[in-house]
């Protein structure tokens, strides 16, 4: 799920189900998808942009777009999505986790989320370097793979861990804390408070 940040707030997503088949099954055809979208809605930066699962993959591709168009991109954001790399080779493909839950309407989201993945199953992720820093949220089992966005982010890379699962991010007390992280970071930006409070993980 990818989403465009205005007030912290989603404007796109995955289409549903039934329409996976007319939609591109590669990470860059479906970036220039939602570029295109995006711009739609607000032709020129600055851009804040969050990614969640795979589509945290499809954020990354869409900022290194925006940046290689001129444009300002004051956000790049990952929630619990990690690159292929060559050397890092416990990651084949773009990690996606289960979503497995006894609740009703997780079920049907995992559904979605299996049949999006299935679509995606034969992409490969063939990133640019962003140039600037990535705001990481992981899960506590997945923190040892934040490193493997460092040959794709110029800057740092900033990592927070939420006490949960994959599927339950964006629920709600995952979602708030993350939101949290969000508008503190924007403040940060703004302000001398901006090294003291995000050091993150710098890297050549």
């Amino acid at each position: 799920m990818t989403f465009a940040l205005q007030n912290v707030e989603p404007l796109l997503q995955l289409p549903g189900i039934e329409e996976a088949a007319q939609f591109p099954s590669t990470y860059e055809g479906a970036a220039e998808n939602f570029l295109a979208l995006i711009r739609g809605v607000q032709p020129s930066g600055p851009y804040y942009l969050l990614g969640w699962s795979f589509g945290g993959l499809v954020a990354h591709i869409i900022s290194c777009r925006l940046q290689e168009q001129g444009q300002s991109v004051k956000l790049l954001a990952i929630l619990d999505s990690y690159p292929s790399s060559a050397e890092h080779p416990e990651i084949r493909r773009p990690h996606i986790a289960n979503t497995e839950s006894d609740d009703e309407l997780a079920k049907i989201n995992s559904e979605r989320f299996h049949s999006w993945s299935e679509h995606f199953s034969s992409a490969s992720f063939q990133p640019k370097r962003f140039e600037g820093d990535l705001l990481l949220f992981t899960i506590p089992e997945r923190v040892d793979l934040c490193q493997s966005w460092a040959p794709y982010v110029s800057g740092r890379i900033i990592p927070h861990v939420i006490p949960a699962n994959h599927s339950q991010l964006t629920r709600p007390g995952p979602i708030d804390q993350i939101g949290k992280v969000l508008k503190e970071y924007l403040v940060s930006r703004q302000s001398e408070t901006w090294n003291a409070t995000f050091e993150g993980v710098s890297h050549p």
